[in-house]
């Protein structure tokens, strides 16, 4: 995307979301989860600023995404692994074979991950699909793991809103879905997560920053 078209950008901003997760205590053992890993940000920064972590998984629904990682990523340092999940997206994976349902699981070990991230991708979601996804995180991760994601989230607005009109920038399936705040953060209460941090419109776009935990 445009935020992107910099390789500078590109890399000082992976190592701006590996900093956020080491500040949340990587260590040598800890196991990553980063879904919708797209071209490798995140790795790309958590490498090259010599964070510890024991290993790295990132799923992509993009199958493109996933054979660039695994040609050019992998052999750098074998602790990083990529896997392509086929779920259907209206953006991202019109196509896609599966649909993310309460029986949806992605192909791990339960209790294999001390963080999971995810950057810019319940933005791209109803709120069908990402109870889905905590469903699923809830399953996935140790029990004093943590969360990281982003999510447009607002308090008095409508509690889900595809391509909200006062904006213009969104354009096409799922461009931007935004939350009511309190409907989302239900949400995450119903999948057995509690919050442990807010940060409001700090990411891209007037994002919101959550980290969550299981409860």
């Amino acid at each position: 995307g445009p935020h992107f078209k910099s390789d500078k950008v590109f890399i000082e901003a992976g190592q701006a979301d590996a900093a956020r997760l080491a500040a949340l205590g990587l260590t040598h053992a800890s196991r990553i989860l980063d879904v919708g890993c797209g071209s490798g940000r995140l790795p790309i920064g958590l490498m090259s600023a010599g964070h510890p972590f024991a290993r790295y998984d990132g799923v992509d629904v993009l199958a493109r995404v996933i054979a660039w990682c695994g040609t050019h990523l992998t052999p750098l340092d074998a602790r990083l692994h990529f896997t392509r999940i086929d779920v259907h997206n209206a953006r991202y994976n019109p196509a896609g074979s599966a649909r993310a349902t309460n029986a949806f699981e992605m192909p791990f070990e339960s209790a294999a991950f001390d963080i999971i991230y995810l950057y810019s991708v319940f933005s791209h979601m109803t709120m069908l699909d990402v109870r889905a996804y905590l469903t699923e995180f809830r399953r996935l991760l140790k029990p004093d793991g943590r969360v990281f994601f982003t999510a447009f989230s607002e308090e008095n607005v409508a509690d889900e809103t595809e391509n909200p009109s006062d904006d213009p920038r969104w354009k096409g399936p799922l461009h931007c879905v935004r939350f009511n705040r309190a409907y989302l953060n239900a949400a995450l209460t119903a999948a057995g997560f509690r919050i442990v941090s807010f940060d409001y419109a700090t990411a891209t776009d007037g994002q919101s920053v959550y980290v969550i935990t299981p409860a």
